[in-house]
């Protein structure tokens, strides 16, 4: 009932019956009462029970309510800045995110790259580092309904690779050897592929 008031823009409704729900435990509920005292729907901004709410949904592992906790914390919003439990919350949230982005590629889903995108503005390791590789190779590939593009493949590649990961390292190779997005260099292409410590293109499925 109150996704259905929600939906047609009215926010009074929508309250009333996402606080019933809330109070009986519902987290997607305290997650959806949590986020329209976050932004003001339907009653004024109150982060205070913003956070009373998204706290008790983010318990249950609401993946927004997760991050949205994590970006109070960390700036300040209604909460002392406590760079910790900004971590400590985006880092659960994180881990859904990139889960659900892993399900979403295999499926060939465009969703994959919100997903990723997502985990990549959370800079939390290793789930962002992971993301910015797979995020380069859905632009290699063009996969996930995205063209093929050999530049932004590189970039994202770089700055996986900048971060430690060994399998971006490969396709930075692979970039080099065939010219994808820079000039073609053979000699960079193996010193990558030397890096990187793989004999052939690793799996994606990490």
């Amino acid at each position: 009932m109150g996704s259905s008031y929600y939906d047609k823009g009215n926010y009074q409704e929508a309250i009333k019956w996402y606080r019933k729900a809330a109070e009986l435990g519902h987290p997607d509920a305290q997650s959806e009462l949590g986020h329209m005292y976050f932004n003001g729907e339907g009653v004024p901004v109150n982060h205070e029970e913003a956070r009373k709410w998204l706290s008790k949904a983010a318990s249950q592992g609401d993946a927004i309510a997760q991050s949205t906790l994590g970006y109070m914390y960390k700036n300040g919003v209604g909460v002392p800045k406590n760079e910790d439990e900004a971590a400590k919350w985006f880092k659960k949230s994180a881990f859904q995110y990139y889960d659900g982005a892993k399900k979403a590629m295999k499926a060939g889903n465009q969703l994959a790259f919100e997903l990723l995108q997502t985990v990549i503005s959370m800079d939390v390791t290793p789930y962002s580092v992971w993301s910015l590789f797979h995020m380069g190779t859905l632009y290699y590939y063009g996969e996930c309904d995205l063209k093929t593009d050999f530049s932004q493949a590189f970039n994202y590649f770089k700055l996986a690779s900048e971060k430690g990961n060994l399998p971006a390292l490969y396709y930075l190779g692979l970039c080099y050897e065939y010219g994808r997005g820079v000039p073609e260099d053979k000699t960079k292409a193996q010193e990558y592929y030397k890096r990187s410590g793989y004999k052939s293109a690793p799996s994606r499925n990490f």
